[in-house]
């Protein structure tokens, strides 16, 4: 008998290490590897057969993926038993990974030769990755410039250019590049690297004049006459060649070297009157123009050619009025030839008295304050003014006139009513009375801390008035205490202050007096005409007596159901006590009402309302049986 065995079992590959695994970007990859078994043959690792397509020097991904994987793999391996039973095709998974930051092994540049850059100009610079970084980004600055960095060979050299821009900064010693990152596809950066092969310094400012001056040799150097030297004295900002210089629109002669320069020239004739222009144009060492020739002064200097004497002074202002408050204060103002000395004398009618005194013109006007003129008298003032130039020529003299008045003011204030109680609503008239018929009220004035500057009337010459009304926010004031407080002023600008009115006994009143408590008849109470005969309630108070009172009735009706004091039937006068008689009061439902009134007129709150009824019918008794 013969006996056949059937193996149709497949063998089992396992793998060694780990599946997925990962490998550095350009290192050796080494494959774990796998057994595998057979549960006939037994160990068929030996015949395994595996394919490795891993290639750890190409970049796959760029940007990279997660976790830095520039690329992935997949390693088989298969086997098969004795019998030809195939076994499950087994994979591993492997991850090439960038881990590493590039490096940058060296930067050069074009610049290598001395020499200086201008505007214009450019410089290249050139990094070398080690290896190279086909997929990197490289970051760097120049000069204060952000560079713009490229490969045309697969990442085995980055270039970027800078062209020197105006007003970038100047370099007097060569500039190396410095700070420059290569950032790969993985987001790895490289170390910050520099350069050291620059020899070149940087020139990026048109040169300018950082400062500059005229002034005349004549005693006063902002002023030239025929014959004077007019020096203009600059300096660069840095090392210039030999400049032109023009001053007043004639060559000037040069000297000087480096960035310090003066240029001479002496005034013609011929020149024209004014102020003394000048013109610089210059170039730097290297080459560079200046934007525009300097014309202009870098100070306050300045130089005016005058061969002419001044004339007078013109436009001449004098403090007018002059009084008390000014007269050692007196201000001369005016145009004059610019640099001129102006000599002043002030006198009063026919010379009496003098003052004198001088100034300076100044941007062609001259202001002299202070002066103190008390010595001379009240009346017409006169000024007399000349300007002096520099050379010592004297022009005509202009004149100006004042008025002086040094004697203030006078005035007092009589209050009407001077006597008695002013309440609310009340007017109270303040005559003021003065020497003077122009008197203004323009500094303010008060009754009472209110403010009746506005109320300030001239009705005739010297007697003026005013006019304040009581108001019940005022101040309460005894008699002969309403205060009162007013600056007059006169046409001159002398003034007079008045504090306190004339004598009075005038009281201001602004309290009402207090409201009366109603006491009979009792409120809601009934009674008979015949006893209805008086009407009496409480005395109010007041500081302001003799108090007077008002009583008020009405009658409830159809009309008037509630007895509304819209329509009273009755309001008496003024009550000098605080009772009322009725007698012969008819029937009907009455309602009354009581208030206080003092001496200033002030009428106090009405009391509460009492009501009463006044009934003469008897009542009607009808008995059962009497219909």
């Amino acid at each position: 008998t013969v006996v056949h065995f059937v193996d149709t079992t497949k063998p089992v590959i396992t793998l060694l290490g780990t599946d997925p695994t990962s490998v550095e970007l350009r290192t050796a990859y080494e494959d774990a590897g796998a057994t595998a078994f057979d549960n006939i043959d037994g160990s068929r690792t030996a015949n395994i057969v595996t394919v490795n397509p891993v290639d750890t020097a190409t970049i796959v991904n760029h940007p990279a993926l997660s976790g830095k994987i520039v690329g992935t793999y997949v390693v088989t391996y298969n086997v098969q038993d004795t019998s030809g039973n195939a076994a499950t095709t087994t994979t591993r998974t492997v991850n090439v990974v960038d881990n590493t930051a590039p490096v940058i092994s060296s930067i050069t540049s074009d610049a290598t030769s001395a020499g200086v850059l201008k505007i214009g100009n450019t410089i290249t610079f050139t990094a070398t990755p080690t290896p190279a970084e086909p997929y990197a980004t490289v970051s760097g600055s120049y000069n204060g410039q952000a560079l713009t960095w490229t490969t045309t060979d697969n990442g085995v050299t980055y270039h970027a250019t800078s062209t020197i821009a105006l007003n970038d900064p100047d370099q007097t010693s060569p500039l190396q590049i410095s700070g420059v990152t290569m950032t790969d596809e993985a987001s790895n950066t490289s170390n910050a690297a520099s350069g050291s092969d620059v020899v070149k310094t940087i020139d990026a400012h048109l040169p300018t004049v950082s400062s500059a001056h005229i002034a005349s040799n004549n005693a006063h150097t902002e002023l030239a006459k025929v014959g004077d030297v007019v020096t203009v004295t600059f300096v660069a900002n840095e090392n210039i060649q030999t400049p032109t210089v023009t001053i007043a629109g004639n060559s000037a002669s040069v000297t000087g070297s480096g960035a310090s320069w003066t240029a001479t020239y002496t005034m013609q004739n011929g020149d024209t009157e004014g102020s003394v222009p000048f013109s610089v144009t210059f170039t730097d060492v290297a080459g560079n123009p200046a934007a525009s020739p300097a014309t202009a002064v870098t100070d306050l200097s300045s130089v005016t050619f005058d061969k002419t004497a001044p004339g007078k002074p013109t436009n001449l202002a004098l403090t007018n009025p002059i009084n008390i408050a000014n007269q050692t204060a007196v201000v001369l103002s005016g145009s004059g030839e610019e640099g001129a000395t102006i000599n002043y004398t002030i006198s009063d009618s026919g010379n009496a008295n003098q003052v004198t005194g001088t100034g300076t013109v100044s941007g062609g006007v001259f202001t002299i304050s202070g002066i103190n003129v008390t010595t001379l008298n009240d009346g017409n003032i006169k000024a007399s003014v000349t300007a002096t130039d520099p050379a010592g020529n004297t022009g005509l003299a202009g004149k100006k006139y004042a008025t002086k008045d040094t004697v203030a003011p006078t005035a007092s204030v009589a209050v009407s009513p001077s006597s008695g109680v002013v309440g609310i609503g009340g007017v109270v008239t303040a005559t003021v009375t003065s020497g003077q018929s122009d008197l203004v009220a323009n500094a303010g004035c008060s009754i009472n801390g209110v403010d009746v500057t506005n109320s300030f009337i001239n009705p005739e010459n010297n007697t003026y008035t005013l006019t304040y009304t009581v108001d019940a926010a005022n101040a309460d004031r005894p008699a002969g205490t309403l205060p009162i407080a007013c600056i007059f002023q006169e046409l001159t600008g002398n003034t007079v202050t008045v504090n306190a009115f004339d004598t009075n006994t005038l009281v201001v009143d602004t309290i009402l007096p207090s409201v009366p408590v109603l006491v009979s008849p009792a409120d809601g109470s009934s009674h008979k005409t015949v006893n209805q005969n008086l009407i009496d309630w409480t005395d109010a108070t007041d500081a302001s007596l003799p108090l007077t009172y008002i009583y008020q009735a009405s009658l409830s009706s159809a009309t008037n159901p509630d007895g509304s004091f819209s329509s009273p039937i009755y309001t008496s006068g003024s009550l000098s006590i605080s009772e009322i008689p009725t007698p012969g009061t008819g029937e009907g439902h009455y309602y009354w009402q009581v208030r206080a009134v003092d001496a200033g007129n002030n009428a106090g709150t009405w009391s509460a309302v009492y009501s009463l009824i006044v009934d003469n019918t008897p009542p009607v008794l009808t008995l059962p049986g009497d219909q």
